[in-house]
C-alpha cells in the first residue's frame, strides 16, 4: 500500500511515519480533496464522549471535502468502528451527529458508523474499549447528517448502528449508493435526499416507521432482508416505509423476517402514490392495489430496475452526469434510458368553473411518448400541449367532480394526480319561515325549513346573551352556565350544492333553570372560528383572542410561562388555526374524531369563578405516538390540565404530563399548582407507561387534596423495555387554595401529523 499526500493511513499505535495520523481528526484536517484514507482496525471517536459539550456541537467531525474515501483494514466491518456518544437531551440539546458530510463523491467501505448513545458499544477485537450506552431511553441520536447539497456517496459494506434518527434527512441531498450494508433502527432513520439506492442490505427494524420522508424522488430496495425486531408488537405489527405520501418506493426482491406481520406503503397512502414491488416473499399493502405496480407484470418497465440478474443501478442513479458507482455503463448500455418515475406537478387541485390548469408531466430520467387518461370518461376533456396537458372545466358544472389523472409511458409507468372540478353554485336558499326554538327537557333544537332542495348544509351558531357558545349541531345541550341567561341560535341557510347565506336568528329564549348538574362535551361544537395563530419575528405565537367570558370556551396559543428558553420553540411559520376538529392519524384507528392540536402551545380556558367543595373532571385524550411517548421529543414538551382554575390569572392546581429523556415508552405524570401561569410540582413525578391509545385522566379536588387517575385503553407495554413505568396513575396531593372553578389545557408538543393529540371527551360536576 503506497501512501502520499492523497492517500493517508490511521494508525493510533504509529508515530513518525509520513503519512500516518494517531487520530481521524488529524488525518482529516490534513486531507485535500480526493484523499483516501485508511483505517487500522480500531474505534474512532468523533469527539471526547466524556466532555460536557458546553458548547452544544451538534456534529462529532466535519467531512468537507470532494471525494473523500474511508476504507477500513480490517477483516469485516465490525472491525473498524467511528462512533459517537450523545443524543437529544442526552450531551447534546439538539439531534446530535457522529459525523457530517458536506463534500460530494464520498465513499466508505468495510466501516461501522455508530452512535453509541442508546446503545452498548461492543469490540471484540479489544474489550477494554467497550462503551455503555450513554442512556435506557431512545431518543434522536443520528449517526450521519448531509450537509449542504451533497451527491454521488457510496457506502460499501458498512454498518449504521443506533436506534432513532440513524440517518437525518436533508432534502438537498442528492443520490445515495448502499450496497451489501447493514442498518439497526427505530423510526426515521432510512432514505433521505432525491435517489437512495439500497442492493443486498440488511435491516433490523425495531419501530413501525423506519424513514420518515423515505426520499423526495425514488428510495430502491434491492434484494433485501427485512428483519422484524419490534420493541411493541402488541399495539402495532406493521411496518410503513414512509411517513410521507407520495413516495415512490422500489421493492425488489426482497424477504421478510421476525415480528412484523405486513408492509404496508404509508398508514393512508394517497391515490396517486405509485409504488413498485417484483418477486418478494410478501406483499406490499393489499388493501391499496391501485398505488401498487407490480413489475411481474410489466416487463419492460421491469428493466428499469432489473435486467436478469443483474439491478440496473446505472439507470437508477446515472443522473445527468451519468454516473455509474456500480460499474454497469457497458453491460446495461441497452437499458440505461429507461424512465422510472413521472410526477405530475401539480399533483392535486382545485378549478374553479370556466377555468383551466396546466398539468406538467416531469419523467426521471429520460422522457418518452405518453398516453394520457382521466377517470371517470367523459367528466373533462383534456387537451396535450408540451411536455403536459391542459385540463379544461366546463362553466357550468352542476356538481362537483372529483377526477384522477394519469400519464403513462409504453412500458407501464404511471403518473397520477387528483382534481376537483368545482361546479357554479346555485344563490343561497331562503328559511320558509324564522327559525324558532324548541325546548324539550335540557336540550334546544332549532326547527326551521329552507325554500330549496338538496342536502341541509346550512352553518349553525349558538350564542348565549349574545356570546357565541357553540356550533355545528341543530341540538343544544343545555348546562348550569345557561341558567338565566337567553339563547339564540343563527342559522346561515345552505345546501350543499348553494351559497351560504346571511344569517337568520331566533328570537332569544330565556333559560330559568336546568336540571343538568354538570358538563360534557365531545368537544365537536367549540366556537372555534375562523381566527388564526401567527409567529412573530421572536418565534412566540400571537393570536387575536376575545375576552374571557364566564362559562365559554377560550380558544387560544400561547408559549406558556417560564418554558425554557434553551429549547426552540419551532411553531407553525404559516398562519393556522390554533385547534381544528378532525380525525386520528393512529395507524390501527384512523376514523376517531376529537380536537386536534395544530400548533404549538395551543390552550384551552373555560373560566367558571363558582367555588365548588368537590370538582371532578374526567379527559378522554389520545396521543398520535403509539409507544407511550406521547409528545414529540424530550425537550420540555409537555401537557397541562387544569382544575380549580381561576382562568383570568392562570392560576389553580393540575396535572403536568412531560415526555422526559429518561424513558421512550413513557412520560412523567406530577401535580401542580399554578400561579399566573407558572408551575409548581406538589407531589413526585411518576413515570408511566399509559399515555396511549385512549388515555382516561380524571382530576379531582375533595376536602382539600387533589387527586389524579390515568389509565390506557391499551393492554399494558410488553415487560423488557418498560422496566421502572407504571401502568396506571394515582396521585394526591394537597390543594388547600381553590379559588375558582374553571378548567383548561396547554400543549407545547408538535404540530404535525403522527405526533399530535387528540381529545375526545370532557366532563365537569361539582358539590357546592
Amino acid at each position: 500500500m503506497k501512501l502520499d499526500a492523497h492517500h493517508l493511513m490511521v494508525d493510533a499505535n504509529s508515530e513518525g511515519i509520513p503519512y500516518v495520523y494517531r487520530t481521524l481528526q488529524e488525518a482529516v484536517g490534513a486531507a485535500p480533496d480526493g484523499t483516501t484514507i485508511y483505517l487500522t482496525p480500531d474505534v474512532y471517536w468523533t469527539d471526547d464522549p466524556e466532555d460536557p459539550n458546553e458548547e452544544n456541537r451538534l456534529i462529532g467531525l466535519l467531512l468537507s471535502q470532494n471525494g473523500l474515501r474511508l476504507v477500513g483494514l480490517g477483516e469485516k466491518p465490525e472491525d473498524t468502528v467511528i462512533c459517537g456518544d450523545r443524543g437529544q437531551m442526552q450531551g447534546a440539546l439538539g439531534n446530535w451527529n457522529t459525523l457530517g458530510i458536506a463534500g460530494s463523491d464520498f465513499y466508505a467501505e468495510n466501516i461501522t458508523f455508530g452512535n453509541y448513545c442508546s446503545v452498548d458499544l461492543v469490540y471484540p477485537k479489544d474489550p477494554s474499549k467497550n462503551h455503555p450506552k450513554r442512556t435506557n431511553s431512545i431518543t434522536q441520536a443520528q449517526v450521519i447528517i448531509p450537509v449542504g447539497h451533497p451527491d454521488r456517496w457510496v457506502f460499501k459494506n458498512c454498518r449504521f448502528i443506533s436506534l432513532l434518527n440513524v440517518f437525518s434527512y436533508n432534502a438537498a441531498m442528492k443520490r445515495i449508493y448502499y450496497k451489501d450494508c447493514f442498518f439497526q433502527c427505530t423510526d426515521d432513520s432510512i432514505g433521505t435526499g432525491d435517489v437512495n439506492v439500497f442492493e443486498h442490505c440488511h435491516f433490523v427494524w425495531y419501530a413501525n416507521h423506519p424513514s420518515g420522508s423515505a426520499c423526495e424522488t425514488l428510495l430502491v430496495y434491492a434484494g433485501c432482508h427485512f428483519e422484524g425486531k419490534l420493541l411493541h408488537p402488541e399495539t402495532d405489527d406493521k411496518v410503513y416505509l414512509s411517513k410521507s405520501s407520495p413516495r415512490a418506493i422500489a421493492v425488489l426482491d426482497c424477504r421478510l423476517s421476525g415480528n412484523v406481520s405486513r408492509v404496508w406503503w404509508h398508514v393512508r397512502p394517497k391515490p396517486i402514490q405509485r409504488c413498485y414491488t417484483y418477486h418478494n416473499s410478501f406483499s406490499v399493502q393489499d388493501n391499496a392495489p391501485s398505488c401498487t405496480l407490480r413489475l411481474e407484470d410489466f416487463p419492460d418497465l421491469l428493466a428499469a430496475f432489473k435486467v436478469g440478474d443483474q439491478y440496473n443501478i446505472w439507470n437508477l442513479l446515472r443522473g445527468t452526469d451519468d454516473w455509474d458507482p456500480a460499474g454497469q455503463r457497458k453491460q446495461m448500455a441497452s437499458y440505461g434510458q429507461i424512465p422510472w418515475r413521472i410526477r405530475l406537478e401539480p399533483d392535486e387541485g382545485r378549478i374553479a368553473p370556466g377555468e383551466e390548469l396546466f398539468i406538467h408531466a416531469r419523467q426521471y430520467l429520460f422522457a418518452g411518448p405518453l398516453s394520457w387518461h382521466v377517470e371517470p370518461r367523459g367528466a373533462v376533456q383534456l387537451e396535450e400541449g408540451r411536455e403536459g396537458v391542459w385540463l379544461r372545466n366546463r362553466p357550468r358544472e352542476p356538481y362537483p367532480v372529483s377526477v384522477t389523472v394519469m400519464a403513462k409511458t409504453p412500458q407501464g409507468l404511471e403518473g397520477v394526480g387528483q382534481y376537483l372540478l368545482d361546479f357554479k353554485r346555485r344563490p343561497a336558499p331562503r328559511c320558509r319561515q324564522t327559525p324558532f326554538i324548541v325546548r324539550q327537557a335540557d336540550r334546544l333544537r332549532v326547527e326551521y325549513r329552507l325554500d330549496a332542495g338538496g342536502v341541509d348544509a346550512s352553518q349553525i351558531r349558538w350564542f348565549r346573551d349574545n356570546v357565541w357558545v357553540a356550533s355545528g349541531k341543530k341540538t343544544y345541550d343545555l348546562t348550569l352556565f345557561d341558567v338565566g341567561a337567553d339563547l339564540r341560535e343563527e342559522v346561515y341557510p345552505q345546501t350543499s350544492d348553494s351559497l351560504p347565506g346571511e344569517p337568520i336568528s331566533t328570537e332569544p329564549l330565556w333559560i330559568d333553570k336546568v336540571d343538568s348538574k354538570g358538563y360534557t362535551t365531545d368537544f365537536s361544537d367549540l366556537p372555534l372560528g375562523d381566527a388564526l395563530a401567527v409567529t412573530d419575528r421572536s418565534d412566540v405565537p400571537r393570536y387575536v383572542m376575545e375576552p374571557l367570558r364566564e362559562g365559554v370556551w377560550q380558544i387560544g396559543v400561547e408559549r406558556p410561562a417560564g418554558y425554557p428558553d434553551k429549547f426552540l420553540w419551532y411553531p407553525k411559520a404559516e398562519p393556522s388555526r390554533p385547534w381544528t376538529y378532525g380525525a386520528c392519524s393512529s395507524e390501527e384507528d384512523q376514523e376517531t374524531r376529537g380536537l386536534l392540536t395544530t400548533h404549538r402551545g395551543c390552550r384551552l380556558l373555560f373560566p367558571q369563578k363558582e367555588r365548588y367543595r368537590d370538582q371532578v373532571q374526567t379527559w378522554i385524550i389520545r396521543p398520535e405516538k403509539t409507544a407511550g411517548q406521547g409528545f414529540n421529543s424530550p425537550t420540555g414538551q409537555f401537557l397541562d390540565l387544569w382544575i380549580g382554575l381561576d382562568a383570568y390569572r392562570e392560576t389553580g392546581y393540575g396535572l403536568h404530563i412531560e415526555r422526559t429523556p429518561k424513558y421512550s415508552d413513557g412520560v412523567d405524570f406530577q401535580l401542580y399548582a399554578y400561579e399566573n401561569g407558572y408551575g409548581t410540582p406538589i407531589s413526585q413525578a411518576v413515570s408511566a407507561g399509559c399515555f396511549r391509545g385512549d388515555c382516561r385522566i380524571q382530576l379531582m379536588l375533595r376536602e382539600g387534596m387533589l387527586y389524579a387517575d390515568c389509565s390506557s385503553s391499551l393492554p399494558p407495554l410488553a415487560a423488557g423495555r418498560v422496566s421502572g413505568l407504571a401502568s396506571e396513575i394515582h396521585l394526591k396531593a394537597p390543594a388547600p387554595n381553590i379559588q375558582a372553578a374553571g378548567w383548561g389545557c396547554r400543549y407545547t408538543g408538535g404540530s404535525h401529523e403522527g405526533g399530535r393529540l387528540l381529545f375526545q371527551f370532557f366532563s365537569f360536576e361539582g358539590t357546592m
